[in-house]
């Protein structure tokens, strides 16, 4: 920790900095300062001026109070796991990452006041090298785990429920880019799951969920240094791809049930396990149910019908919401144990951004907006009584269900 004598901590600023997606000179550029000023800044060799401070809070968005504590010291285990590892990418999963930390925050706020569920999650002997592990490995492993939680090979009615349960976090909330889809880790031995709110489909957002449930469970001893070669990182993704479609269509359900292999029974199928038709046909490539030119045809007819941008049934099917942090959240209001303010108090961050990490709705935590006032009718001495003759005719508003169809 770098901190000078006014209080400011370095490493704030450039978490701040990193959380807004700006180089160090983009903001030297906005502060009009110069670039080594800021790295001073950052590194704790220089403090910065009343005035700069103040530039700072508006340029970057937050509290004075945010710049004056300590980093979060999460126990971190394991690899953080991204769909994408480019260069394109490295800004926004740093500041992804940055969100992250004030979510596990949040976590271990709220769970002084409410008991989050026990995590529940299996603990296989898997091995350290992702080569090591076969495809029958994948497929028995994703069994178990299907086995570990009490679930048959019938459709899971709700996959992200199923694994707040088991006491893992999920939210789903922008992550600034569009080639991040999800990304998981493990944090002071509780599981955590992000999904990207950009993927408004319910058949690919189930396929993410159980993608990043593979990780979690096949690479959580996994060493980072592998996510830097290209080869290793194909093959953990393929893993986890592996797992996500062998956990949601267990390969003795798919044999019992894809009597045809077809793109309309497909189609059926989608319906009863709310899976994309593109997963069920590489599951049936994948399983060996069709041969690669039979593959070949059906996806060519899958393209012909536009699938390839909009599946049936993706308007119909809703996307499965999360609903820990904010359920942990309204009992902690609603018994009055804490305050919204209190919250964002404890975290040195403006609603909006703690909303943001969380994937709440906007004004969630906005303690201004959370106050209730009672109104009542001012009365006056010449004001006429009401006169009931001259009603005017009662508009009847249609039922609820109505209003739904």
């Amino acid at each position: 920790m770098f901190m000078d004598n006014s209080g400011f901590v370095g490493s704030r600023l450039k978490k701040a900095r990193e959380a807004r997606g700006m180089t160090a000179i983009q903001l030297a550029d906005e502060i009009d300062v110069k670039r080594q000023a800021i790295s001073n800044y950052e590194r704790g060799k220089r403090s910065p001026a009343p005035h700069i401070k103040d530039r700072f809070c508006e340029v970057l968005g937050f509290p004075l109070s945010f710049f004056s504590v300590d980093s979060s010291e999460e126990d971190f285990q394991g690899t953080v796991f991204y769909r994408s590892m480019s260069a394109a990418t490295k800004r926004a999963r740093t500041r992804s990452e940055v969100e992250f930390e004030w979510l596990v925050d949040l976590v271990n706020l709220s769970e002084l006041y409410v008991e989050f569920p026990k995590v529940n999650f299996p603990k296989f002997d898997v091995p350290v090298d992702p080569t090591k592990l076969s495809v029958s490995d994948i497929e028995e492993l994703a069994e178990k785990t299907r086995r570990f939680w009490g679930l048959k090979d019938g459709p899971i009615s709700n996959s992200v429920w199923l694994l707040e349960n088991n006491g893992a976090v999920v939210v789903r909330r922008n992550l600034h880019a569009d080639t991040l889809h999800a990304f998981s880790r493990w944090a002071n031995e509780r599981p955590y799951i992000v999904l990207s709110s950009n993927r408004d489909c319910a058949s690919i957002s189930r396929f993410d969920l159980a993608h990043e449930l593979g990780h979690l469970i096949l690479h959580r001893n996994l060493p980072e240094i592998y996510l830097r070669d290209s080869d290793y990182f194909k093959l953990i993704e393929k893993q986890a791809n592996q797992f996500s479609a062998a956990f949601q269509f267990p390969q003795a359900a798919f044999a019992k049930e894809v009597v045809r292999t077809n793109l309309e029974f497909f189609r059926i199928l989608k319906k009863r396990w709310r899976l994309s038709i593109g997963m069920m046909l590489k599951r049936a490539k994948d399983l060996y149910f069709i041969d690669e030119k039979r593959a070949a045809n059906l996806w060519r007819s899958y393209s012909r019908n536009g699938w390839h941008q909009r599946e049936p049934f993706d308007n119909e099917i809703p996307v499965e919401a999360p609903k820990l942090v904010r359920n942990s959240l309204e009992i902690i209001f609603k018994s009055r144990v804490s305050g919204r303010q209190n919250i964002l108090d404890f975290l040195n961050l403006y609603h909006l951004d703690v909303e943001s990490c969380a994937g709440l709705p906007e004004g969630f935590l906005n303690p201004n907006a959370a106050e209730v006032h009672t109104l009542r009718p001012r009365l006056r001495e010449d004001v006429q009584p009401y006169n009931s003759d001259k009603a005017g005719k009662l508009i009847q508003f249609p039922a609820i269900d109505k209003l739904e169809n």
